[in-house]
């Protein structure tokens, strides 16, 4: 047998396998060039925009609202009960549409205020109301009075309002700057606090500084400098943050850890050392805004015993105490020092930021129907570092401005 003419048959058909081999490689490697470059892409796109997120996984609503959900709707239930003058205690108003008394010029007063407290909770409010079945416009009725013109009684001097409050900034609006404010001394003309329903507003001023300050102003430059893209700036910000925390164990929710900030961040020697609720609510919005609570196991942990200690700072109405136990006011709630609560606990505040937030109507419809929180003891938060998977950048949406954006939403 002719040995070279046997083997042709074999060499055909082992050079046709080879072709086919080559033409799968081919196109496979192809595939695999295209999903590289889609990668590549994706990826650059994510590094040169501005926000960050957790991971597919996220576990925010896990680690913040789930076992939360009862005391959540107590805030809720506080601000829509009826407002009691008498007790200091604020309330929904359904002939303006907004959350009747406050506390400013000197006392509790019998009227509105539109910045801080409108601003703060109206959002939250709508949303929750909303899958409660109670159509409320609260965010529509404050920007109504916001439009028009407010007068200092005291100087005769008047303003408008240009939108640039700091607060805005925690509903994911980017202003130029963290601004201070005038307090409450601007009123609508004919409803000053001489008159029989005061309302009132504060207004912006000039920029504060980005240097480390209490919490009400510091937290906002944190979220700012996030919202610009300038995440390391924004992360170190938040680490200097984390600096001053000083934990307490014992008293948190049902005896678990708490803490307090330093004297920089919260109540400094001008006010007595006396610890305020509003920084533990300032400091879990921008926690949860930007994702750095989930920056390592000392954020995760301070987050956790910053939330315990809010917490245990509620009253059994369901306000929030403006203080810590052992300082003035410390039984006594505030629309301040609730809605700052409420919004941090909003479960669409990472949503805001850019980072997308599931289900946002059937967790606010878990909250107005009780869920299964527990009430008394832990928040029932656990610490795993496997469990948070650490923070990467994304892609941000489009900015709005927070009272147009809310308007949209709520009609």
């Amino acid at each position: 047998m002719n040995t070279a003419d046997s083997e042709k048959p074999a060499s055909g058909k082992i050079t046709a396998l080879l072709v086919v081999v080559l033409v799968v490689v081919s196109a496979v490697g192809g595939l695999v060039v295209y999903l590289m470059v889609s990668q590549s892409s994706t990826s650059t796109t994510a590094t040169t925009t501005t926000s960050t997120t957790t991971s597919s996984g996220t576990s925010d609503y896990s680690y913040f609202i789930a076992g939360n959900l009862g005391r959540i709707e107590a805030l809720r239930e506080w601000f829509m009960s009826p407002f009691n003058y008498a007790d200091d205690k604020a309330g929904y108003d359904p002939s303006y549409g907004m959350i009747r008394g406050g506390f400013w010029g000197g006392g509790f007063q019998n009227g509105f205020v539109l910045i801080d407290s409108q601003l703060i909770a109206a959002s939250t409010l709508d949303y929750l109301n909303a899958a409660a079945g109670l159509n409320t416009s609260i965010v529509s009725h404050m920007k109504q009075w916001l439009a028009g013109q407010f007068v200092d009684p005291s100087t005769g001097a008047t303003s408008t309002y240009n939108g640039t409050d700091r607060r805005e900034i925690m509903f994911g609006t980017l202003l130029p700057c963290v601004a201070s404010d005038s307090g409450q001394v601007f009123y609508v003309p004919g409803h000053t606090l001489s008159d029989p329903v005061p309302i009132t507003t504060a207004l912006p001023t000039g920029c504060t500084s980005p240097g480390p300050s209490a919490m009400t102003t510091y937290s906002l430059w944190i979220e700012l400098y996030y919202l610009r893209g300038n995440i390391s700036t924004a992360q170190g910000m938040y680490q200097t943050v984390l600096s001053g925390w000083t934990a307490t164990p014992g008293t948190g929710l049902g005896g678990s850890t708490g803490g307090y900030f330093s004297d920089l961040f919260d109540s400094g020697p001008d006010q007595g050392k006396c610890k305020s609720s509003r920084a533990l609510g300032y400091f879990l919005e921008m926690s949860r805004a930007t994702g750095f609570w989930n920056m390592s196991d000392q954020s995760r942990t301070i987050s956790l015993q910053a939330s315990n200690e809010l917490w245990a700072h509620q009253n059994s109405d369901g306000g929030i105490a403006v203080n810590y136990p052992g300082c003035g006011n410390q039984a006594k709630s505030s629309p301040e020092s609730t809605g700052l609560a409420l919004l941090a606990f909003d479960p669409r505040v990472p949503s805001w930021f850019g980072r997308p937030v599931s289900n946002a109507s059937a967790i606010a419809s878990l909250i107005v129907n009780g869920g299964s929180a527990p009430q008394t003891g832990s928040t029932g938060m656990t610490l795993s570092s496997t469990s948070y998977p650490a923070i990467e950048l994304v892609a941000q949406r489009p900015l709005t401005c927070a009272l147009d954006r809310a308007a949209d939403e709520f009609g």
